[in-house]
């Protein structure tokens, strides 16, 4: 049993190097193994625990290290000139009395702040204005063309180069300890802080621009209220450019990151002869050993480039590049004709954002976590006919509509599918998301009308195609990356103040230990989704895979991924909060949800900027 509050780091050491060829992570890969599985089911069966813990026992030590962490309040006399400093975010990129009240056409907030901090406030991208906008986009493009040691000459130690910062990400993905940043309770606590980390290097380009904005990806679905506005569309030259790209290469040509480069792999600048081995003074095993080592690209050429693309490196694409219809992605390889939900466009309301940040609806942070991602492959329990429509009979109706699809004689199959979609969609679990069923939530098909579908993170992923599906270097789209993931960060910002009078003395509910019991007391009843507590996206990546640390699903969580575990440890964080730098072996997941609780949080939301604002 590990000491209280001591951050729990594997040894180094026994980091076993044939870790590295582990394949790279990819959703289509994931996605093509939910359906290999269709007609037969999971071969792995979660553990299922029979017994529950006493109500009172989450707040008690019924586990190695379940005892409440006091959350102190930050203590006045910043330092005004530290960019970890808390203050207020610049005038000018405020936006209307009517979008700070979180909703077009509710009034605003009467009540009067009720914490006393000044945060940053995170703004959406369509409430800037042109020079607060224009101010984002360079410094964006400023992380990207100068390195780091330069920046941070220029700059200071907040700086990192955003390719850096890539590398990063993808060290996470390819820890032999199977993916320490997606697809577990540790999906928002890795991406918290590899936000926080861009935002600091975008501030300290720029102090002026306040706060990184986030991207409402509500408002560009295909309803969303700005979808067909010319000016606020996110896919457009004032924004991110295509959606489709109108070339064969599929590569974004315009927009504010236009020709974003996407650089070539070398030892000497992303391996382990680079400065990355040594950042900022800290040892990063995953440079040192080289857990990310891209293959060569698919050129014509006698030796061809290895991108920085894991999933994807076939693409020798120069530039950023995106594809809707991607057959690795939404297409799945024919079985998707028209797009996961009927259109390749995104598929998402702001009624889904308010089903996840709700407390009633998912009441700890695993119901959260398994509420903004996608579920597993079935959401109906083995044997029940439920069960058998969904995984053997559904599936096969699709392959022949999209046969018969190019002879127009598919119209009686589409029909007893909407029977059976209908029928299966009246019956789903609570928060369980069903990929194949996604259109139909939406459409409000069904007896129950569910209306919402809780498919937030890597919905974005798989309806982008190439740069953005591959999870690995997913960072290339630099603003699509930073904006969607912030925006699931403000949907956790929500729960976490809606939860924080039950849960914030209980760890937020985050698991503390492998113990199975207080798994399912944590994440309620199976099945589960693909998150855990007993993934089956670990068990399908990483079971198989040349390593010391195997997942066999017999645990209900990765290791490195509990409350006192270091974040990304071939890689970690350091330097983020203003009272607490990361010690020696950098921030744990615990550290994470301490200081960025409601009262101590260096940022927000302008959804909740009422909090701690009189406006």
């Amino acid at each position: 049993r590990p000491k209280q509050n001591q951050p729990q780091v594997m040894p180094l050491d026994l980091m076993a190097p044939q870790a590295r060829q582990q394949p790279p992570i990819m959703l289509a890969l994931v996605m093509a193994w939910w359906f290999q599985i269709a007609a037969s089911g999971p071969s792995v069966q979660a553990t299922v625990v029979s017994e529950r813990l006493p109500d009172m026992c989450i707040n008690e030590a019924c586990a190695s290290g379940m005892d409440a962490l006091s959350s102190p309040e930050l203590v006045d006399g910043d330092d005004a000139a530290s960019l970890l400093a808390t203050r207020p975010a610049v005038k000018e990129m405020s936006p209307s009395e009517e979008s700070r009240s979180g909703r077009e056409g509710s009034p605003p907030c009467k009540k009067g702040p009720i914490y006393h901090q000044k945060p940053r406030v995170r703004r959406e991208w369509r409430t800037l204005n042109a020079s607060a906008k224009a101010k984002v986009v360079k410094a964006f493009w400023t992380l990207k063309t100068l390195n780091t040691t330069e920046g941070q000459r220029r700059y200071g130690p907040h700086f990192h180069n955003h390719d850096d910062m890539l590398m990063l990400h993808a060290c996470s993905t390819m820890d032999p300890r199977c993916d320490q940043g997606h697809f577990g309770p540790h999906f928002m606590t890795f991406h918290r802080l590899l936000l926080l980390k861009y935002e600091l290097a975008l501030l300290s380009v720029d102090p002026s621009i306040g706060a990184m904005p986030y991207w409402n990806m509500a408002y560009d679905s295909y309803n969303g209220k700005y979808r067909n506005d010319p000016e606020k569309y996110f896919f457009t030259e004032h924004f991110i450019g295509s959606f489709t790209p109108n070339n064969s290469e599929h590569e974004v040509t315009d927009g504010q990151f236009k020709y974003w480069p996407v650089l070539n792999w070398t030892r000497e600048r992303f391996g382990n002869e680079s400065e990355l081995v040594h950042q900022d003074g800290k040892y990063n095993r995953c440079i040192a050993d080289e857990w990310f080592k891209p293959e060569p690209c698919n050129c014509s050429e006698a030796e061809c480039p290895r991108k920085l693309r894991a999933s994807t490196s076939d693409y020798c694409n120069d530039y950023v590049s995106r594809w809707p219809q991607d057959p690795d992605g939404q297409a799945m390889g024919g079985m998707n004709p028209n797009g996961q939900g009927g259109t390749w466009e995104i598929v998402y309301t702001e009624a889904d954002f308010d089903h996840c940040a709700s407390f009633t609806e998912t009441p700890t942070w695993m119901h959260w976590q398994n509420c903004i991602e996608i579920s597993t492959s079935s959401c109906f329990t083995p044997g029940t006919p439920e069960y058998t429509l969904r995984q053997q009979v559904l599936p096969s109706l699709v392959m022949q509509s999209s046969a018969k699809a190019r002879h127009g004689g598919q119209q009686n199959i589409n029909g007893a599918m909407d029977k059976i979609i209908a029928d299966l969609v009246s019956k789903l679990p609570e928060n369980c998301t069903d990929m194949m069923l996604l259109g139909y939530y939406q459409q409000g098909i069904g007896p129950k009308k569910r209306g919402h579908s809780p498919y937030f993170h890597s919905q974005a992923h798989i309806k982008f195609g190439i740069d953005l599906l591959d999870v690995t270097t997913s960072p290339n789209e630099a603003a699509a990356f930073t904006g969607y993931h912030a925006d699931i960060d403000r949907s956790n910002f929500h729960w976490m103040q809606n939860a924080k009078k039950v849960l914030q003395g209980k760890k937020w509910s985050y698991p503390v230990s492998q113990s199975a019991t207080e798994a399912f007391f944590k994440s309620g009843a199976p099945p589960y989704g693909s998150s855990g507590p007993f993934g089956l996206y670990d068990r399908a990546m990483c079971a198989n895979v040349s390593s010391a640390f195997l997942y066999t699903g017999t645990t209900p969580w990765l290791p490195g991924t509990l409350w006192h575990d270091v974040v990304n440890a071939g890689f970690a964080f350091y330097n983020l909060f203003p009272d607490h730098d990361g010690g020696k072996h950098g921030y744990t997941h615990g550290d994470v949800l301490t200081y960025t609780s409601p009262e101590r949080t260096p940022y927000t939301y302008d959804t909740l900027e009422h909090l701690y604002y009189d406006i």
